[in-house]
């Protein structure tokens, strides 16, 4: 009996069988997907000081959005909403007696499940903080809310901040658009600033039919 052969045909009698396996479950879930998501209590909200790479553990998918990207949100003339970048670091209110609404708009995958927001930020306001949220825009006007962070506290060091309470997790362009809404008080000029903002994202992962 020749050796050789016999080891020839064990592998391939392996191989067969790995794909067998793979072709009896085509459908395969990524790292978070749909109603499979499952988060527990102390994953609902985490805060940090930016250290090194500043990285903040999450994904797969992600998007950043820039500060440069915020302008004033203007719902008539009265409205003058006043905002100021701070050289390359951030947007904040340089007004001392008034309030400032900024709104981006962010555009993320089609399907895709939310699964945390962040924000880079300084506060280092004794008595003031700010608030930013995430919103979904319905195509007939009406605006809901998919998740919010405030901060709290003062600290000179730059922060994140995250959440990953989250309503109407999977994302639907075709009956929506998204867009972050951020609030800063009057009177705290760069003291509070935010620096920017991402947007965690999950998906599913489908794979081809094996055909013989």
């Amino acid at each position: 009996m020749n050796t050789k052969v016999n080891l020839q045909t064990i592998l391939i009698v392996l191989l067969l069988s790995v794909l067998i396996f793979v072709s009896t479950g085509t459908h395969v879930q990524g790292q978070i997907g749909g109603d499979d998501l499952i988060l527990s209590q102390d994953q609902t909200g985490t805060e940090g000081v930016i250290e090194g790479t500043g990285v903040v553990p999450g994904g797969p998918g992600f998007i950043m959005i820039s500060p440069f990207d915020f302008k004033p949100l203007y719902y008539h003339e009265d409205d003058a909403w006043s905002y100021e970048f701070s050289g390359h670091w951030g947007v904040f209110n340089p007004s001392e007696t008034d309030q400032s609404w900024l709104v981006a708009g962010v555009t993320l995958p089609h399907n895709a499940t939310i699964t945390k927001l962040t924000i880079y930020y300084k506060d280092s306001d004794t008595t003031k903080d700010f608030f930013i949220g995430l919103n979904r825009s319905y195509i007939v006007g009406d605006v809901f809310s998919v998740a919010t962070l405030q901060t709290s506290g003062e600290a000179t060091a730059f922060r994140t901040l995250s959440t990953t309470e989250i309503t109407d997790r999977v994302v639907d362009n075709q009956n929506n658009s998204y867009f972050l809404s951020v609030w800063f008080p009057a009177g705290a000029s760069d003291s509070i600033m935010l620096t920017n903002v991402r947007i965690d994202y999950g998906y599913t992962v489908y794979t081809p039919t094996i055909m013989k």
